[in-house]
């Protein structure tokens, strides 16, 4: 039986920004507290720095990277774990000269004797380094792991409360490593001599640990919902409400963004409308302008009508340069009498006119 052993002393997830630390002390730790408080997550996390595979995703964890776990041995050697919450490799270090040393690597998957591995180093810490372990009742024998281990340290309420030897899990496929593993921290002697039977036996192994699996997973959730099922029932009643409020809030939302989809459609309307107004306005300027040019054209021609007749007007009556023929005795034409005041009157009104309509 060795007498050496390892104690938890704290445990820290941080980030470049946060930090949440949790201190142990010697002796037993209870952690305690009301449902969904993270005590579960608190034990899932020391497993997992202990060699577990996977870190339970929940929303509290998000906003951290790594994970710090200390420990203390019986020779007063005091380290530190440091692994990435996603998994893989873990660092550790010696904290009493934790300043003057490069923090070393430890593979996380278990290797028989040797120390480059999470699980070899902490069972050389505890004089448990080499050993092996009955794998079955032919005789076979497989590598301690610090994992065969690991289910003895963190205990949660479910194993608490089930029913049976805390030794044994109730997986038969696993009831021989597991008592093997008791034996030893009991006796201090290994399974190393045991020489296996090599008698043939009927391989149904993997179907009765399948069902063992499905039987203990059954009864763990049947357990958990016995002991829950009125904290979940009120939670149930939450979420439904919460969906309700949720639903309602959706509602009225969906019923905005109707209404502006409508009105973006009547604008929409109202800017193809504007847009069709404006090109007709701009043809109308244009035939303005067109109008405009012949207004102009005319006004221009009555002007030198109006001045060619008053220079007319004001020049005395004379003979015939060709015949000498008398003013009275003249063919003057008849549409205008030879009225020339009449014509430089009318153009002047024309003019007026013209005006007035090219305004």
């Amino acid at each position: 039986m060795t007498n050496c052993y390892l104690q938890l002393r704290r445990i820290e997830f941080s980030n470049s920004e946060n930090k949440a630390i949790l201190n142990f002390f010697p002796g037993v730790n209870v952690i305690c507290g009301a449902s969904d408080t993270g005590k579960s997550f608190l034990a899932e996390s020391i497993d997992f720095m202990l060699g577990g595979k996977d870190l339970r995703e929940i929303p509290e964890r998000s906003k951290y990277g790594s994970i710090e776990l200390d420990l203390a041995t019986s020779n007063e050697e005091n380290y530190r774990l440091h692994r990435s919450t996603s998994g893989g490799s873990f660092k550790f270090t010696e904290l009493k000269n934790a300043e003057n040393q490069n923090a070393l690597k430890l593979k996380p998957d278990h290797g028989h004797d040797k120390t480059d591995n999470l699980s070899g180093f902490l069972l050389e810490k505890i004089g448990l380094l080499g050993k092996r372990i009955l794998k079955n009742k032919s005789g076979g024998t497989l590598s301690l792991s610090f994992r065969n281990l690991a289910r003895l340290v963190i205990i949660q309420e479910g194993e608490i409360q089930q029913k049976g030897s805390p030794f044994w899990n109730g997986q038969y496929t696993q009831k021989t490593p597991q008592l093997a593993t008791i034996k030893l921290l009991l006796t201090g002697v290994d399974d190393s001599s045991v020489v296996s039977a090599n008698t043939p036996e009927l391989d149904n192994s993997k179907q009765i640990a399948l069902i063992d699996e499905l039987l203990a997973d059954l009864a763990t959730e049947l357990a958990d919902v016995d002991e829950e099922e009125f904290e979940l029932i009120e939670q149930l009643s939450r979420l439904e409400s919460s969906i309700e409020r949720q639903r309602e809030q959706l509602d009225i939302s969906q019923s905005g963004v109707n209404i502006l989809l409508g009105n973006r459609e009547n604008l929409l309307k109202h800017c193809q409308e504007l847009k069709g107004r404006l090109i007709e306005i701009k043809e109308y300027l244009a035939r303005f302008d067109l109008l405009r040019e012949h207004y102009e054209v005319d006004i221009l021609r009555l002007e030198a009508i109006q001045e060619s007749g008053s220079m007319f007007a004001s020049v005395e009556q004379a003979p015939c340069p060709l015949c000498g023929a008398e003013p009275k005795k003249q063919h003057i034409v008849d549409s205008c009498d030879g009225d020339i005041v009449a014509i430089v009157q009318a153009a002047s009104a024309e003019i007026q006119k013209i005006s007035k309509l090219k305004i």
